[in-house]
C-alpha cells in the first residue's frame, strides 16, 4: 500500500502542476454524491459476491477556464470521501479516503452566461475501512474512468457548476480480520454521481 500512496501523491502533484498555471482559472469547492453496484472477491476464494456502494465527498475544485466562450476546460477535484460498501448479507464496510479526479470538458453549447460541457474523467483514490459491527479492516486503492456532463453558469463573480456522470471503478487492496485472517481482495462497481461545484 505504501507504493499506492506514493503513486497517488506523485499523480496529484503532476495534475496540480499542469492545472495551476492557467490564466483564467477559477478555484472553489464541491459536493459529490454517488451510488452504484458491482461485484467483489477475496483472492483465496473464487466466489464473487454482489456489492452496493454509496459515497459522499467534499473538497477543492479547480477549473482551468470555466468561461462560456471557451471550448475546452480542465476540471480537477481533490476530495475527502466517505465510501460505504455493502454485501449480500447486509454487512457494510465504512471507509474514509482521499481522491483526485480530473475531467476534460468540451463545450458544444456556449452562451454569454452559460456553458454546457461533456467529457471523459479519470479518478484515483486511497481508502481505509472497517466493518460495521464485525471485525474487518481494509486498506485499498481506487481507479476509475467514466464520463460527465454539466453546466457552468456564470453569475459574474461566481460560477455555479452542477454535473452528473457515470464512473466505472476498480478497487484493490488487503484486508485483515479475526482468527488471523489476512487476504487480498478486489472489486469492480459502476456508479452514477451528482456533483455541485462553486467556483470563485
Amino acid at each position: 500500500m505504501k507504493s499506492t500512496i506514493r503513486l497517488f501523491a506523485v499523480t496529484l502533484c503532476l495534475l496540480l502542476s499542469f492545472a495551476l498555471p492557467a490564466t483564467a482559472a477559477r478555484h472553489g469547492f464541491f459536493l459529490d454524491l454517488a451510488g452504484g453496484s458491482g461485484e467483489a472477491e477475496w483472492d483465496s476464494d473464487a466466489h464473487d459476491w454482489d456489492i452496493d456502494t454509496g459515497s459522499a465527498a467534499v473538497g477543492y475544485a479547480f477549473d482551468s477556464d470555466p468561461a462560456p466562450d471557451q471550448i475546452f476546460n480542465f476540471r480537477l477535484h481533490v476530495g475527502l470521501a466517505r465510501l460505504d460498501i455493502e454485501d449480500d448479507n447486509n454487512d457494510t464496510v465504512e471507509s474514509d479516503g482521499i481522491y483526485a479526479e480530473t475531467i476534460f470538458g468540451f463545450a458544444p453549447v456556449r452562451t454569454t452566461q452559460m456553458r454546457w460541457w461533456l467529457g471523459p474523467l479519470v479518478r484515483i483514490g486511497y481508502y481505509h475501512g472497517e466493518g460495521d459491527g464485525f471485525d474487518l479492516d481494509l486498506d485499498f486503492a481506487e481507479f476509475a474512468i467514466g464520463a460527465a456532463t454539466g453546466l457552468n453558469i456564470d453569475l459574474g463573480g461566481v460560477v455555479i457548476a452542477p454535473s452528473i456522470g457515470v464512473r466505472f471503478t476498480g478497487y484493490a487492496g488487503e484486508g485483515e480480520g479475526e482468527n488471523d485472517f489476512e487476504d487480498d481482495w478486489e472489486a469492480g462497481a459502476t456508479s452514477v454521481f451528482f456533483n455541485l461545484a462553486t467556483l470563485f
